[in-house]
């Protein structure tokens, strides 16, 4: 802030404009201090963009005068010792514009409607909190009040006027800143004490009234490139322009006569002299002038024709009009051609038909709308006659109305024709499914299609050979379809596609599927048998003969007897279960002999053993007679079956678990056999008592035999320990 006194030039007067300099980042592009607040609006070329003290006067007429002050009519510094130095006191003098002559004032048409004053000031100290922003500084002209400087709003600007630096809408013309801001009044009595005091004087003196005068400092001269600005505009009075209110043809107008137009305009200012101008040809150029407004013209063609007119008031203002205007043109007749046809999709060339003109045009521009949505086509002829042919692709089938324009230049012809257009089906490409598949999986159809019918809608129909039917809607420009199908019984299916556009026509394809059964799974390995001489055939011997015949019980843990063995068969392997109730340590084992079992059942005298009688044959022939003291009673003992019958020669081999039995009384002397498993006399005339061994084999003969399974079963064979039988 400035101080209230400031007496030397260095401190009064500002730098060449060091803040707008550090602030030139900022600066935004800025119409505002050339744009009036008065409805006129923008101010009139010749005023500078900032500087100076610049008066806009609107008359109640709208008429406009604009005067500018210039920097020598301006002051600087305190209104006790600024200069010039006649503009100092309070009021003090900010500047005077005089040229304000009868004719100035005269031409606002006796009254203001409203005023503005544009000032740019440095140093201010009316902004916000500046010590002067309290209303304490007032604008007059010829000392009549315009308004407060802290309620201005203001704008700061750099040197050029043109950016804007900051902005002050709250109004006020800031400490140690260059404000531009613009006083606006439109009260009608104040408005007219300062007309009556300008026509009175012929001069507009700006002051400002201070209530603590000679405590501030102002600068009204800075302005372009931070110094003095030497902007000065007389008052004068801005040009109206005048109103070219009609222009019409009197009359008809044909080629090779005369037509006669008339023009009526009017001005706002008093005293200006119209001149009507006319352009008949169209180029730009207005070559017939005339005071009255009217003119003639003779056209050499017929056509429309656009007649322009211009007034002018001699001071720069012009309006201007133009008129189109049909001189006896006759249009171009066209003829079309018959009704054409044609396939979707395919381009065809088709017949235009054919025109007349009589006109001397030399070129006609030639117009075909096909009716399809399409894009208009456009070329041009030179002469008179047949059009020709034009290529053209319908996308859709239908029936289409095609109409060929023809224009002169001036007016045009038409004709419309015909043409039909025919559906053409889709086509099947690549249609695939696989040709096996098992049951339960699913089955991919795919298929391409093309239409030449870019516009068609597609059904989609499969047939899948099992009673289902699938159906897909597919939208235009689609190529291709797919589906996935799940057939629930093995078989061969034919699967049909069919794919049909929206008028109809399909398209069908057959594949052939085969649905198979999943294969079974691989059988589970068989069960693993005893070798020869395996742990298997020891236990059993161990079991079943504790100790050798006519020799004394075998120790708990000793040598267990020998059992010859052989390899084992093929097939039909036999299931043995043996029990010895009445040994010592009596046992029991099942095992699946590889090998028939001796056993060394007798001993004869001298220690030496009997060997038994020999097995049956493959024929089954009976046991010895001498050694069955029952009858011998057939059964069948395959786990599971329903008794004896003829084995399935394809079915696998199998080895069946058998039972115990033992349900016959002890035969003869049997009972004298000791608990140890050692010989003594028996009643039967032996000297011994025998272990009575049940034995019960279950042959579980080869299925590949072809004859009945058969399970004797022995009861009551005492086989005695030394009985030498």
């Amino acid at each position: 802030m400035a101080g209230p006194r400031i007496r030397t030039e260095e401190a009064r007067r500002p730098g060449p404009g060091p803040r707008v300099e550090r602030l030139e980042g900022k600066v935004l592009p800025t119409s505002f201090t050339m744009t009036s607040p008065t409805s006129r609006g923008p101010l009139p070329d010749g005023v500078t963009e900032v500087g100076g003290i610049v008066l806009d006067l609107v008359g109640g007429n709208g008429a406009r005068v604009v005067a500018q002050v210039g920097a020598g009519d301006l002051f600087v510094g305190a209104f006790d010792d600024g200069s010039p130095a006649e503009f100092r006191g309070n009021p003090g003098t900010i500047g005077e514009r005089s040229g304000f002559s009868p004719e100035v004032v005269d031409a606002l048409g006796g009254e203001l409607a409203e005023l503005a004053v544009r000032i740019t000031l440095f140093d201010g100290d009316t902004g916000p909190g500046d010590f002067d922003d309290d209303g304490r500084n007032l604008l007059l002209i010829n000392g009549e009040p315009v308004g407060r400087f802290d309620e201005v709003a203001t704008e700061q600007t750099d040197e050029s006027g043109r950016r804007s630096i900051s902005t002050n809408p709250g109004g006020g013309f800031r400490d140690e800143v260059l404000d531009t801001g613009f006083f606006h009044l439109t009260d009608r009595a104040a408005l007219a004490r300062i007309l009556d005091s300008i026509r009175e004087a012929g001069t507009a003196s700006f002051q400002l009234w201070d209530e603590t005068p000679f405590d501030n400092f102002f600068d009204f001269t800075s302005g372009l490139d931070g110094g003095l600005i030497d902007g000065d505009r007389p008052p004068e009075p801005e040009n109206r322009p005048p109103t070219l209110e009609s222009l019409r043809l009197d009359g008809p107008a044909l080629e090779g006569t005369p037509a006669r137009f008339v023009a009526a305009g009017s001005d706002p200012d008093p005293g200006d002299v119209l001149t009507y101008e006319f352009d008949f040809d169209g180029d730009g150029r207005f070559e017939v002038s005339s005071p009255l407004g009217e003119a003639t013209a003779t056209f050499p063609d017929d056509g429309p024709a656009f007649v322009s007119a211009r007034v002018l008031d001699g001071r720069g203002g012009e309006a201007r009009s133009s008129l189109p205007v049909v001189v006896g043109n006759v249009s171009p007749a066209v003829r079309g051609p018959s009704e054409q046809e044609s396939s979707e999709g395919s381009e065809t060339s088709f017949s235009l038909g054919s025109f007349d003109d009589p006109g001397l045009e030399g070129e006609w521009t030639v117009s075909v709308d096909w009716g399809d949505g399409s894009p208009a086509e456009a070329f041009e002829v030179e002469e008179a006659g047949p059009l020709g042919l034009r290529p053209h692709r319908y996308e859709q089938d239908g029936t289409y109305e095609v109409t060929v324009r023809v224009g002169d230049g001036e007016g045009q012809g038409e004709a419309t024709s015909r043409v039909r257009v025919r559906n053409e089906g889709p086509r099947l490409s690549g249609a695939s499914a696989p040709g096996r598949v098992e049951l339960g999986g699913p089955i991919d159809l795919q298929a391409g299609f093309s239409d030449p019918g870019r516009l068609d809608a597609f059904r989609a129909t499969i047939d899948w050979g099992d009673g289902v039917i699938s159906r897909i809607d597919l939208p235009p420009g689609s190529t291709s379809v797919s589906a996935q199908h799940e057939i629930g019984r093995a078989g061969t299916y034919a699967i049909t596609l069919t794919v049909a556009d929206d008028r109809g026509s399909a398209a069908t394809v057959s594949l052939p599927v085969s649905v198979v059964s999943p294969e079974p799974p691989a059988p589970p390995p068989p069960p693993p048998t005893s070798s020869p001489g395996s742990s298997a055939d020891r236990a059993l011997a161990e079991a079943l003969l504790p100790s050798g015949p006519g020799s004394a019980p075998r120790a708990a843990g000793g040598p267990i007897p020998e059992v010859p063995s052989t390899p084992a068969p093929a097939v039909g392997v036999p299931v043995a279960t043996l029990q010895a109730p009445q040994a010592p340590h009596a046992q029991s084992a099942s095992v699946s002999p590889d090998l028939p079992l001796v056993l060394p059942l007798s001993t004869a005298p001298g220690g030496s053993p009997t060997p038994p009688p020999p097995a049956p044959g493959a024929d089954d022939s009976p046991v010895a007679e001498a050694e069955v003291e029952a009858e011998a009673a057939p059964m069948l003992a395959a786990q599971g079956g329903e008794g004896p019958g003829v084995a399935d020669p394809d079915a696998p081999a199998t080895v069946r678990e058998t039972g115990f039995v033992s349900s016959q009384a002890p035969a003869p002397g049997a009972e004298a056999a000791g608990g140890d498993g050692s010989a003594s006399p028996g009643g039967d005339g032996s000297g011994s008592r025998g272990a009575r061994v049940m034995v019960l084999i279950v042959a579980m003969l080869g299925l590949r035999r072809r004859r009945p399974l058969t399970a004797r079963r022995l009861t009551g064979a005492a086989i005695r320990r030394g009985a030498g039988r």
